[in-house]
């Protein structure tokens, strides 16, 4: 677990906003979506997929599942949206395993900001995603 400065990054995706106990159902269901749509966004077959996640209060989220970009696109196609994660400070944490237990990886990352006094975000930010595979994930936990 690392303390990271991040730039801001620009994402391009599809956006979901539920409240925390229906995420689990729309979020792979827009993650479908995304990866049937991916040639919208003229990515490579190696390319890595994000979920950028904030919360937005009362237990209700808006989840962009979609890519990073360096610059900004002429268009949008259809259904996309784009976000921006705010620069500043995150906390850092690789994930090995299952996708299915990266919320506990999470839940692990805030459990460790307490124990250290450290005051978590609005934003988390899930870097590892592939269309056909599990992969490796790059958790960042946004720190106020």
């Amino acid at each position: 677990m690392q303390i990271v400065e991040r730039p801001a990054t620009t994402i391009v995706g599809i956006e979901v906003v539920a409240p925390f106990d229906e995420l689990a159902v729309v979020v792979p269901q827009a993650w479908a979506r995304v990866f049937a749509r991916r040639s919208d966004l003229l990515t490579g077959p190696d390319d890595v997929f994000v979920e950028f996640s904030t919360d937005l209060g009362d237990g209700v989220y808006r989840e962009l599942l979609g890519v990073v970009v360096e610059a900004l696109p002429a268009s949008l196609p259809e259904g996309w949206t784009i976000a921006k994660a705010p620069a500043g400070r995150y906390l850092h944490h690789p994930h090995r395993g299952d996708e299915a237990a990266i919320g506990d990886s999470f839940a692990f990352m805030y459990r460790w900001a307490e124990v250290n006094e450290l005051r978590p975000g609005a934003y988390k930010l899930d870097v590892g995603y592939r269309p056909d595979r599990d992969g490796a994930h790059d958790l960042f936990l946004g720190l106020n």
